[in-house]
């Protein structure tokens, strides 16, 4: 593999990983890279589908048509799996097609990916077409049957082959079609157990002027009214409290998906409201070290400052976040910018999310 296609793979591993910022910055800031083999030729189309998946993964400004073109090439020349890095052609032009809304279109090249993929016995394209697959059916909202059905057999493939990040993606799609919410299952964590979660983080607003201007008692009814309100609303929503760490004025709480974890935040707010507060909510996705009672490492660190550059009344989600809820969240993802969180390195694009419940 040449260095051109390794630092390509390099951006579609980062992409892949919920690095979105980081892949994006790196695609903009060598275009030379990104236009570097027009026309394709001998050996370059395994590039191409780097491109074309970092394209279906990423909203960025990638040439959309003439990756296709190029992709469109090597199919007409007989071609299924790429040369250089192996990746099923019909799965990736399926993807495309999908992103640009040629539903029909996408659903016959992830027929074609599924079945080459099953008859090749090249299993994390089984997964991945199936899963594309199933997405196409709900796009077009039609046999959502059969949809379930493909979106439940990529999730046991990916728990087969330890691909956690996609499993999740396929999980969230099956319990979506089957109106399922995902509850955290109760069990007692070792010691250091390390899991994927969605973090979340809510914070009363103004609270030391309001405590000024209602006096501590009221306040604080208020305060308790609302803690409890949302620590029922975790639990409906499929997440659990960490009750490990005292906030005083907001929650801890963590998810196995980011559509719960988006569904609290907005129905936090409408609670919030009716107790005549409001709240800062943040939400990040990532691994976390799990004790009996609590979670820790750098995924709570951000969600704790993603919270804090939220407006009163607003939830703001990470580049991850939003990546995981795009097909399985309804609401709106307005980009907030990129933000220099205290503490962490590397600045984070966050957006500020809208569902139909904070509409009203």
């Amino acid at each position: 593999m040449d260095d051109e296609t390794v630092w390509l793979a390099r951006q579609l591993a980062r992409a892949h990983a919920g690095q979105h910022d980081e892949a994006r910055a790196a695609l903009t800031a060598h275009p030379d890279r990104v236009a570097a083999r027009w026309p394709a030729w001998l050996g370059a189309t395994g590039w191409f589908a780097y491109l074309g998946e970092l394209a279906a993964v990423l909203d960025t400004e990638l040439p959309l048509e003439r990756i296709e073109h190029g992709l469109a090439q090597a199919a007409e020349q007989g071609m299924l799996i790429t040369d250089g890095p192996v990746v099923l052609l019909p799965r990736v032009r399926g993807a495309l097609a999908r992103r640009q809304g040629r539903l029909d279109e996408a659903d016959a090249l992830l027929r074609e990916a599924v079945d080459v993929a099953r008859a090749r016995g090249m299993r994390p394209e089984l997964g991945r077409a199936s899963l594309e697959r199933a997405r196409v059916l709900v796009d077009r909202g039609d046999d959502r049957v059969r949809a379930a059905d493909l979106a439940e057999q990529a999730r046991a493939v990916f728990d087969e082959l330890d691909m956690p990040a996609f499993e999740q993606q396929a999980a969230e799609l099956v319990d979506r079609l089957h109106g399922r919410k995902r509850q955290l299952t109760p069990h007692t964590p070792t010691p250091n157990e390390l899991d994927t979660l969605v973090i979340l983080f809510t914070d009363i607003a103004d609270s030391t002027a309001l405590t000024e201007r209602l006096g501590d008692v009221a306040y604080r009814a208020k305060a308790d009214q609302l803690d409890t309100a949302v620590r029922s609303l975790v639990h409906d929503c499929g997440g659990g409290v960490v009750d490990g760490i005292t906030l005083g004025d907001g929650n801890l709480a963590m998810f196995p998906s980011a559509r719960g974890a988006i569904e609290c935040a907005s129905r936090s707010h409408d609670c919030a409201r009716s107790v005549g507060l409001r709240l800062h909510v943040g939400l990040h996705a990532g691994d976390v070290i799990r004790s009996a009672t609590n979670v820790y490492g750098g995924t709570v660190n951000i969600a704790a400052r993603v919270c804090s550059q939220a407006a009163p009344g607003e939830t703001l989600v990470s580049e991850t976040v939003r990546s995981l809820a795009r097909t399985s969240a309804a609401g709106d993802f307005a980009d907030n910018g990129l933000h220099q969180l205290k503490g962490i390195t590397e600045p984070h694009r966050l957006y500020a999310i809208t569902t139909q419940t904070s509409r009203t």
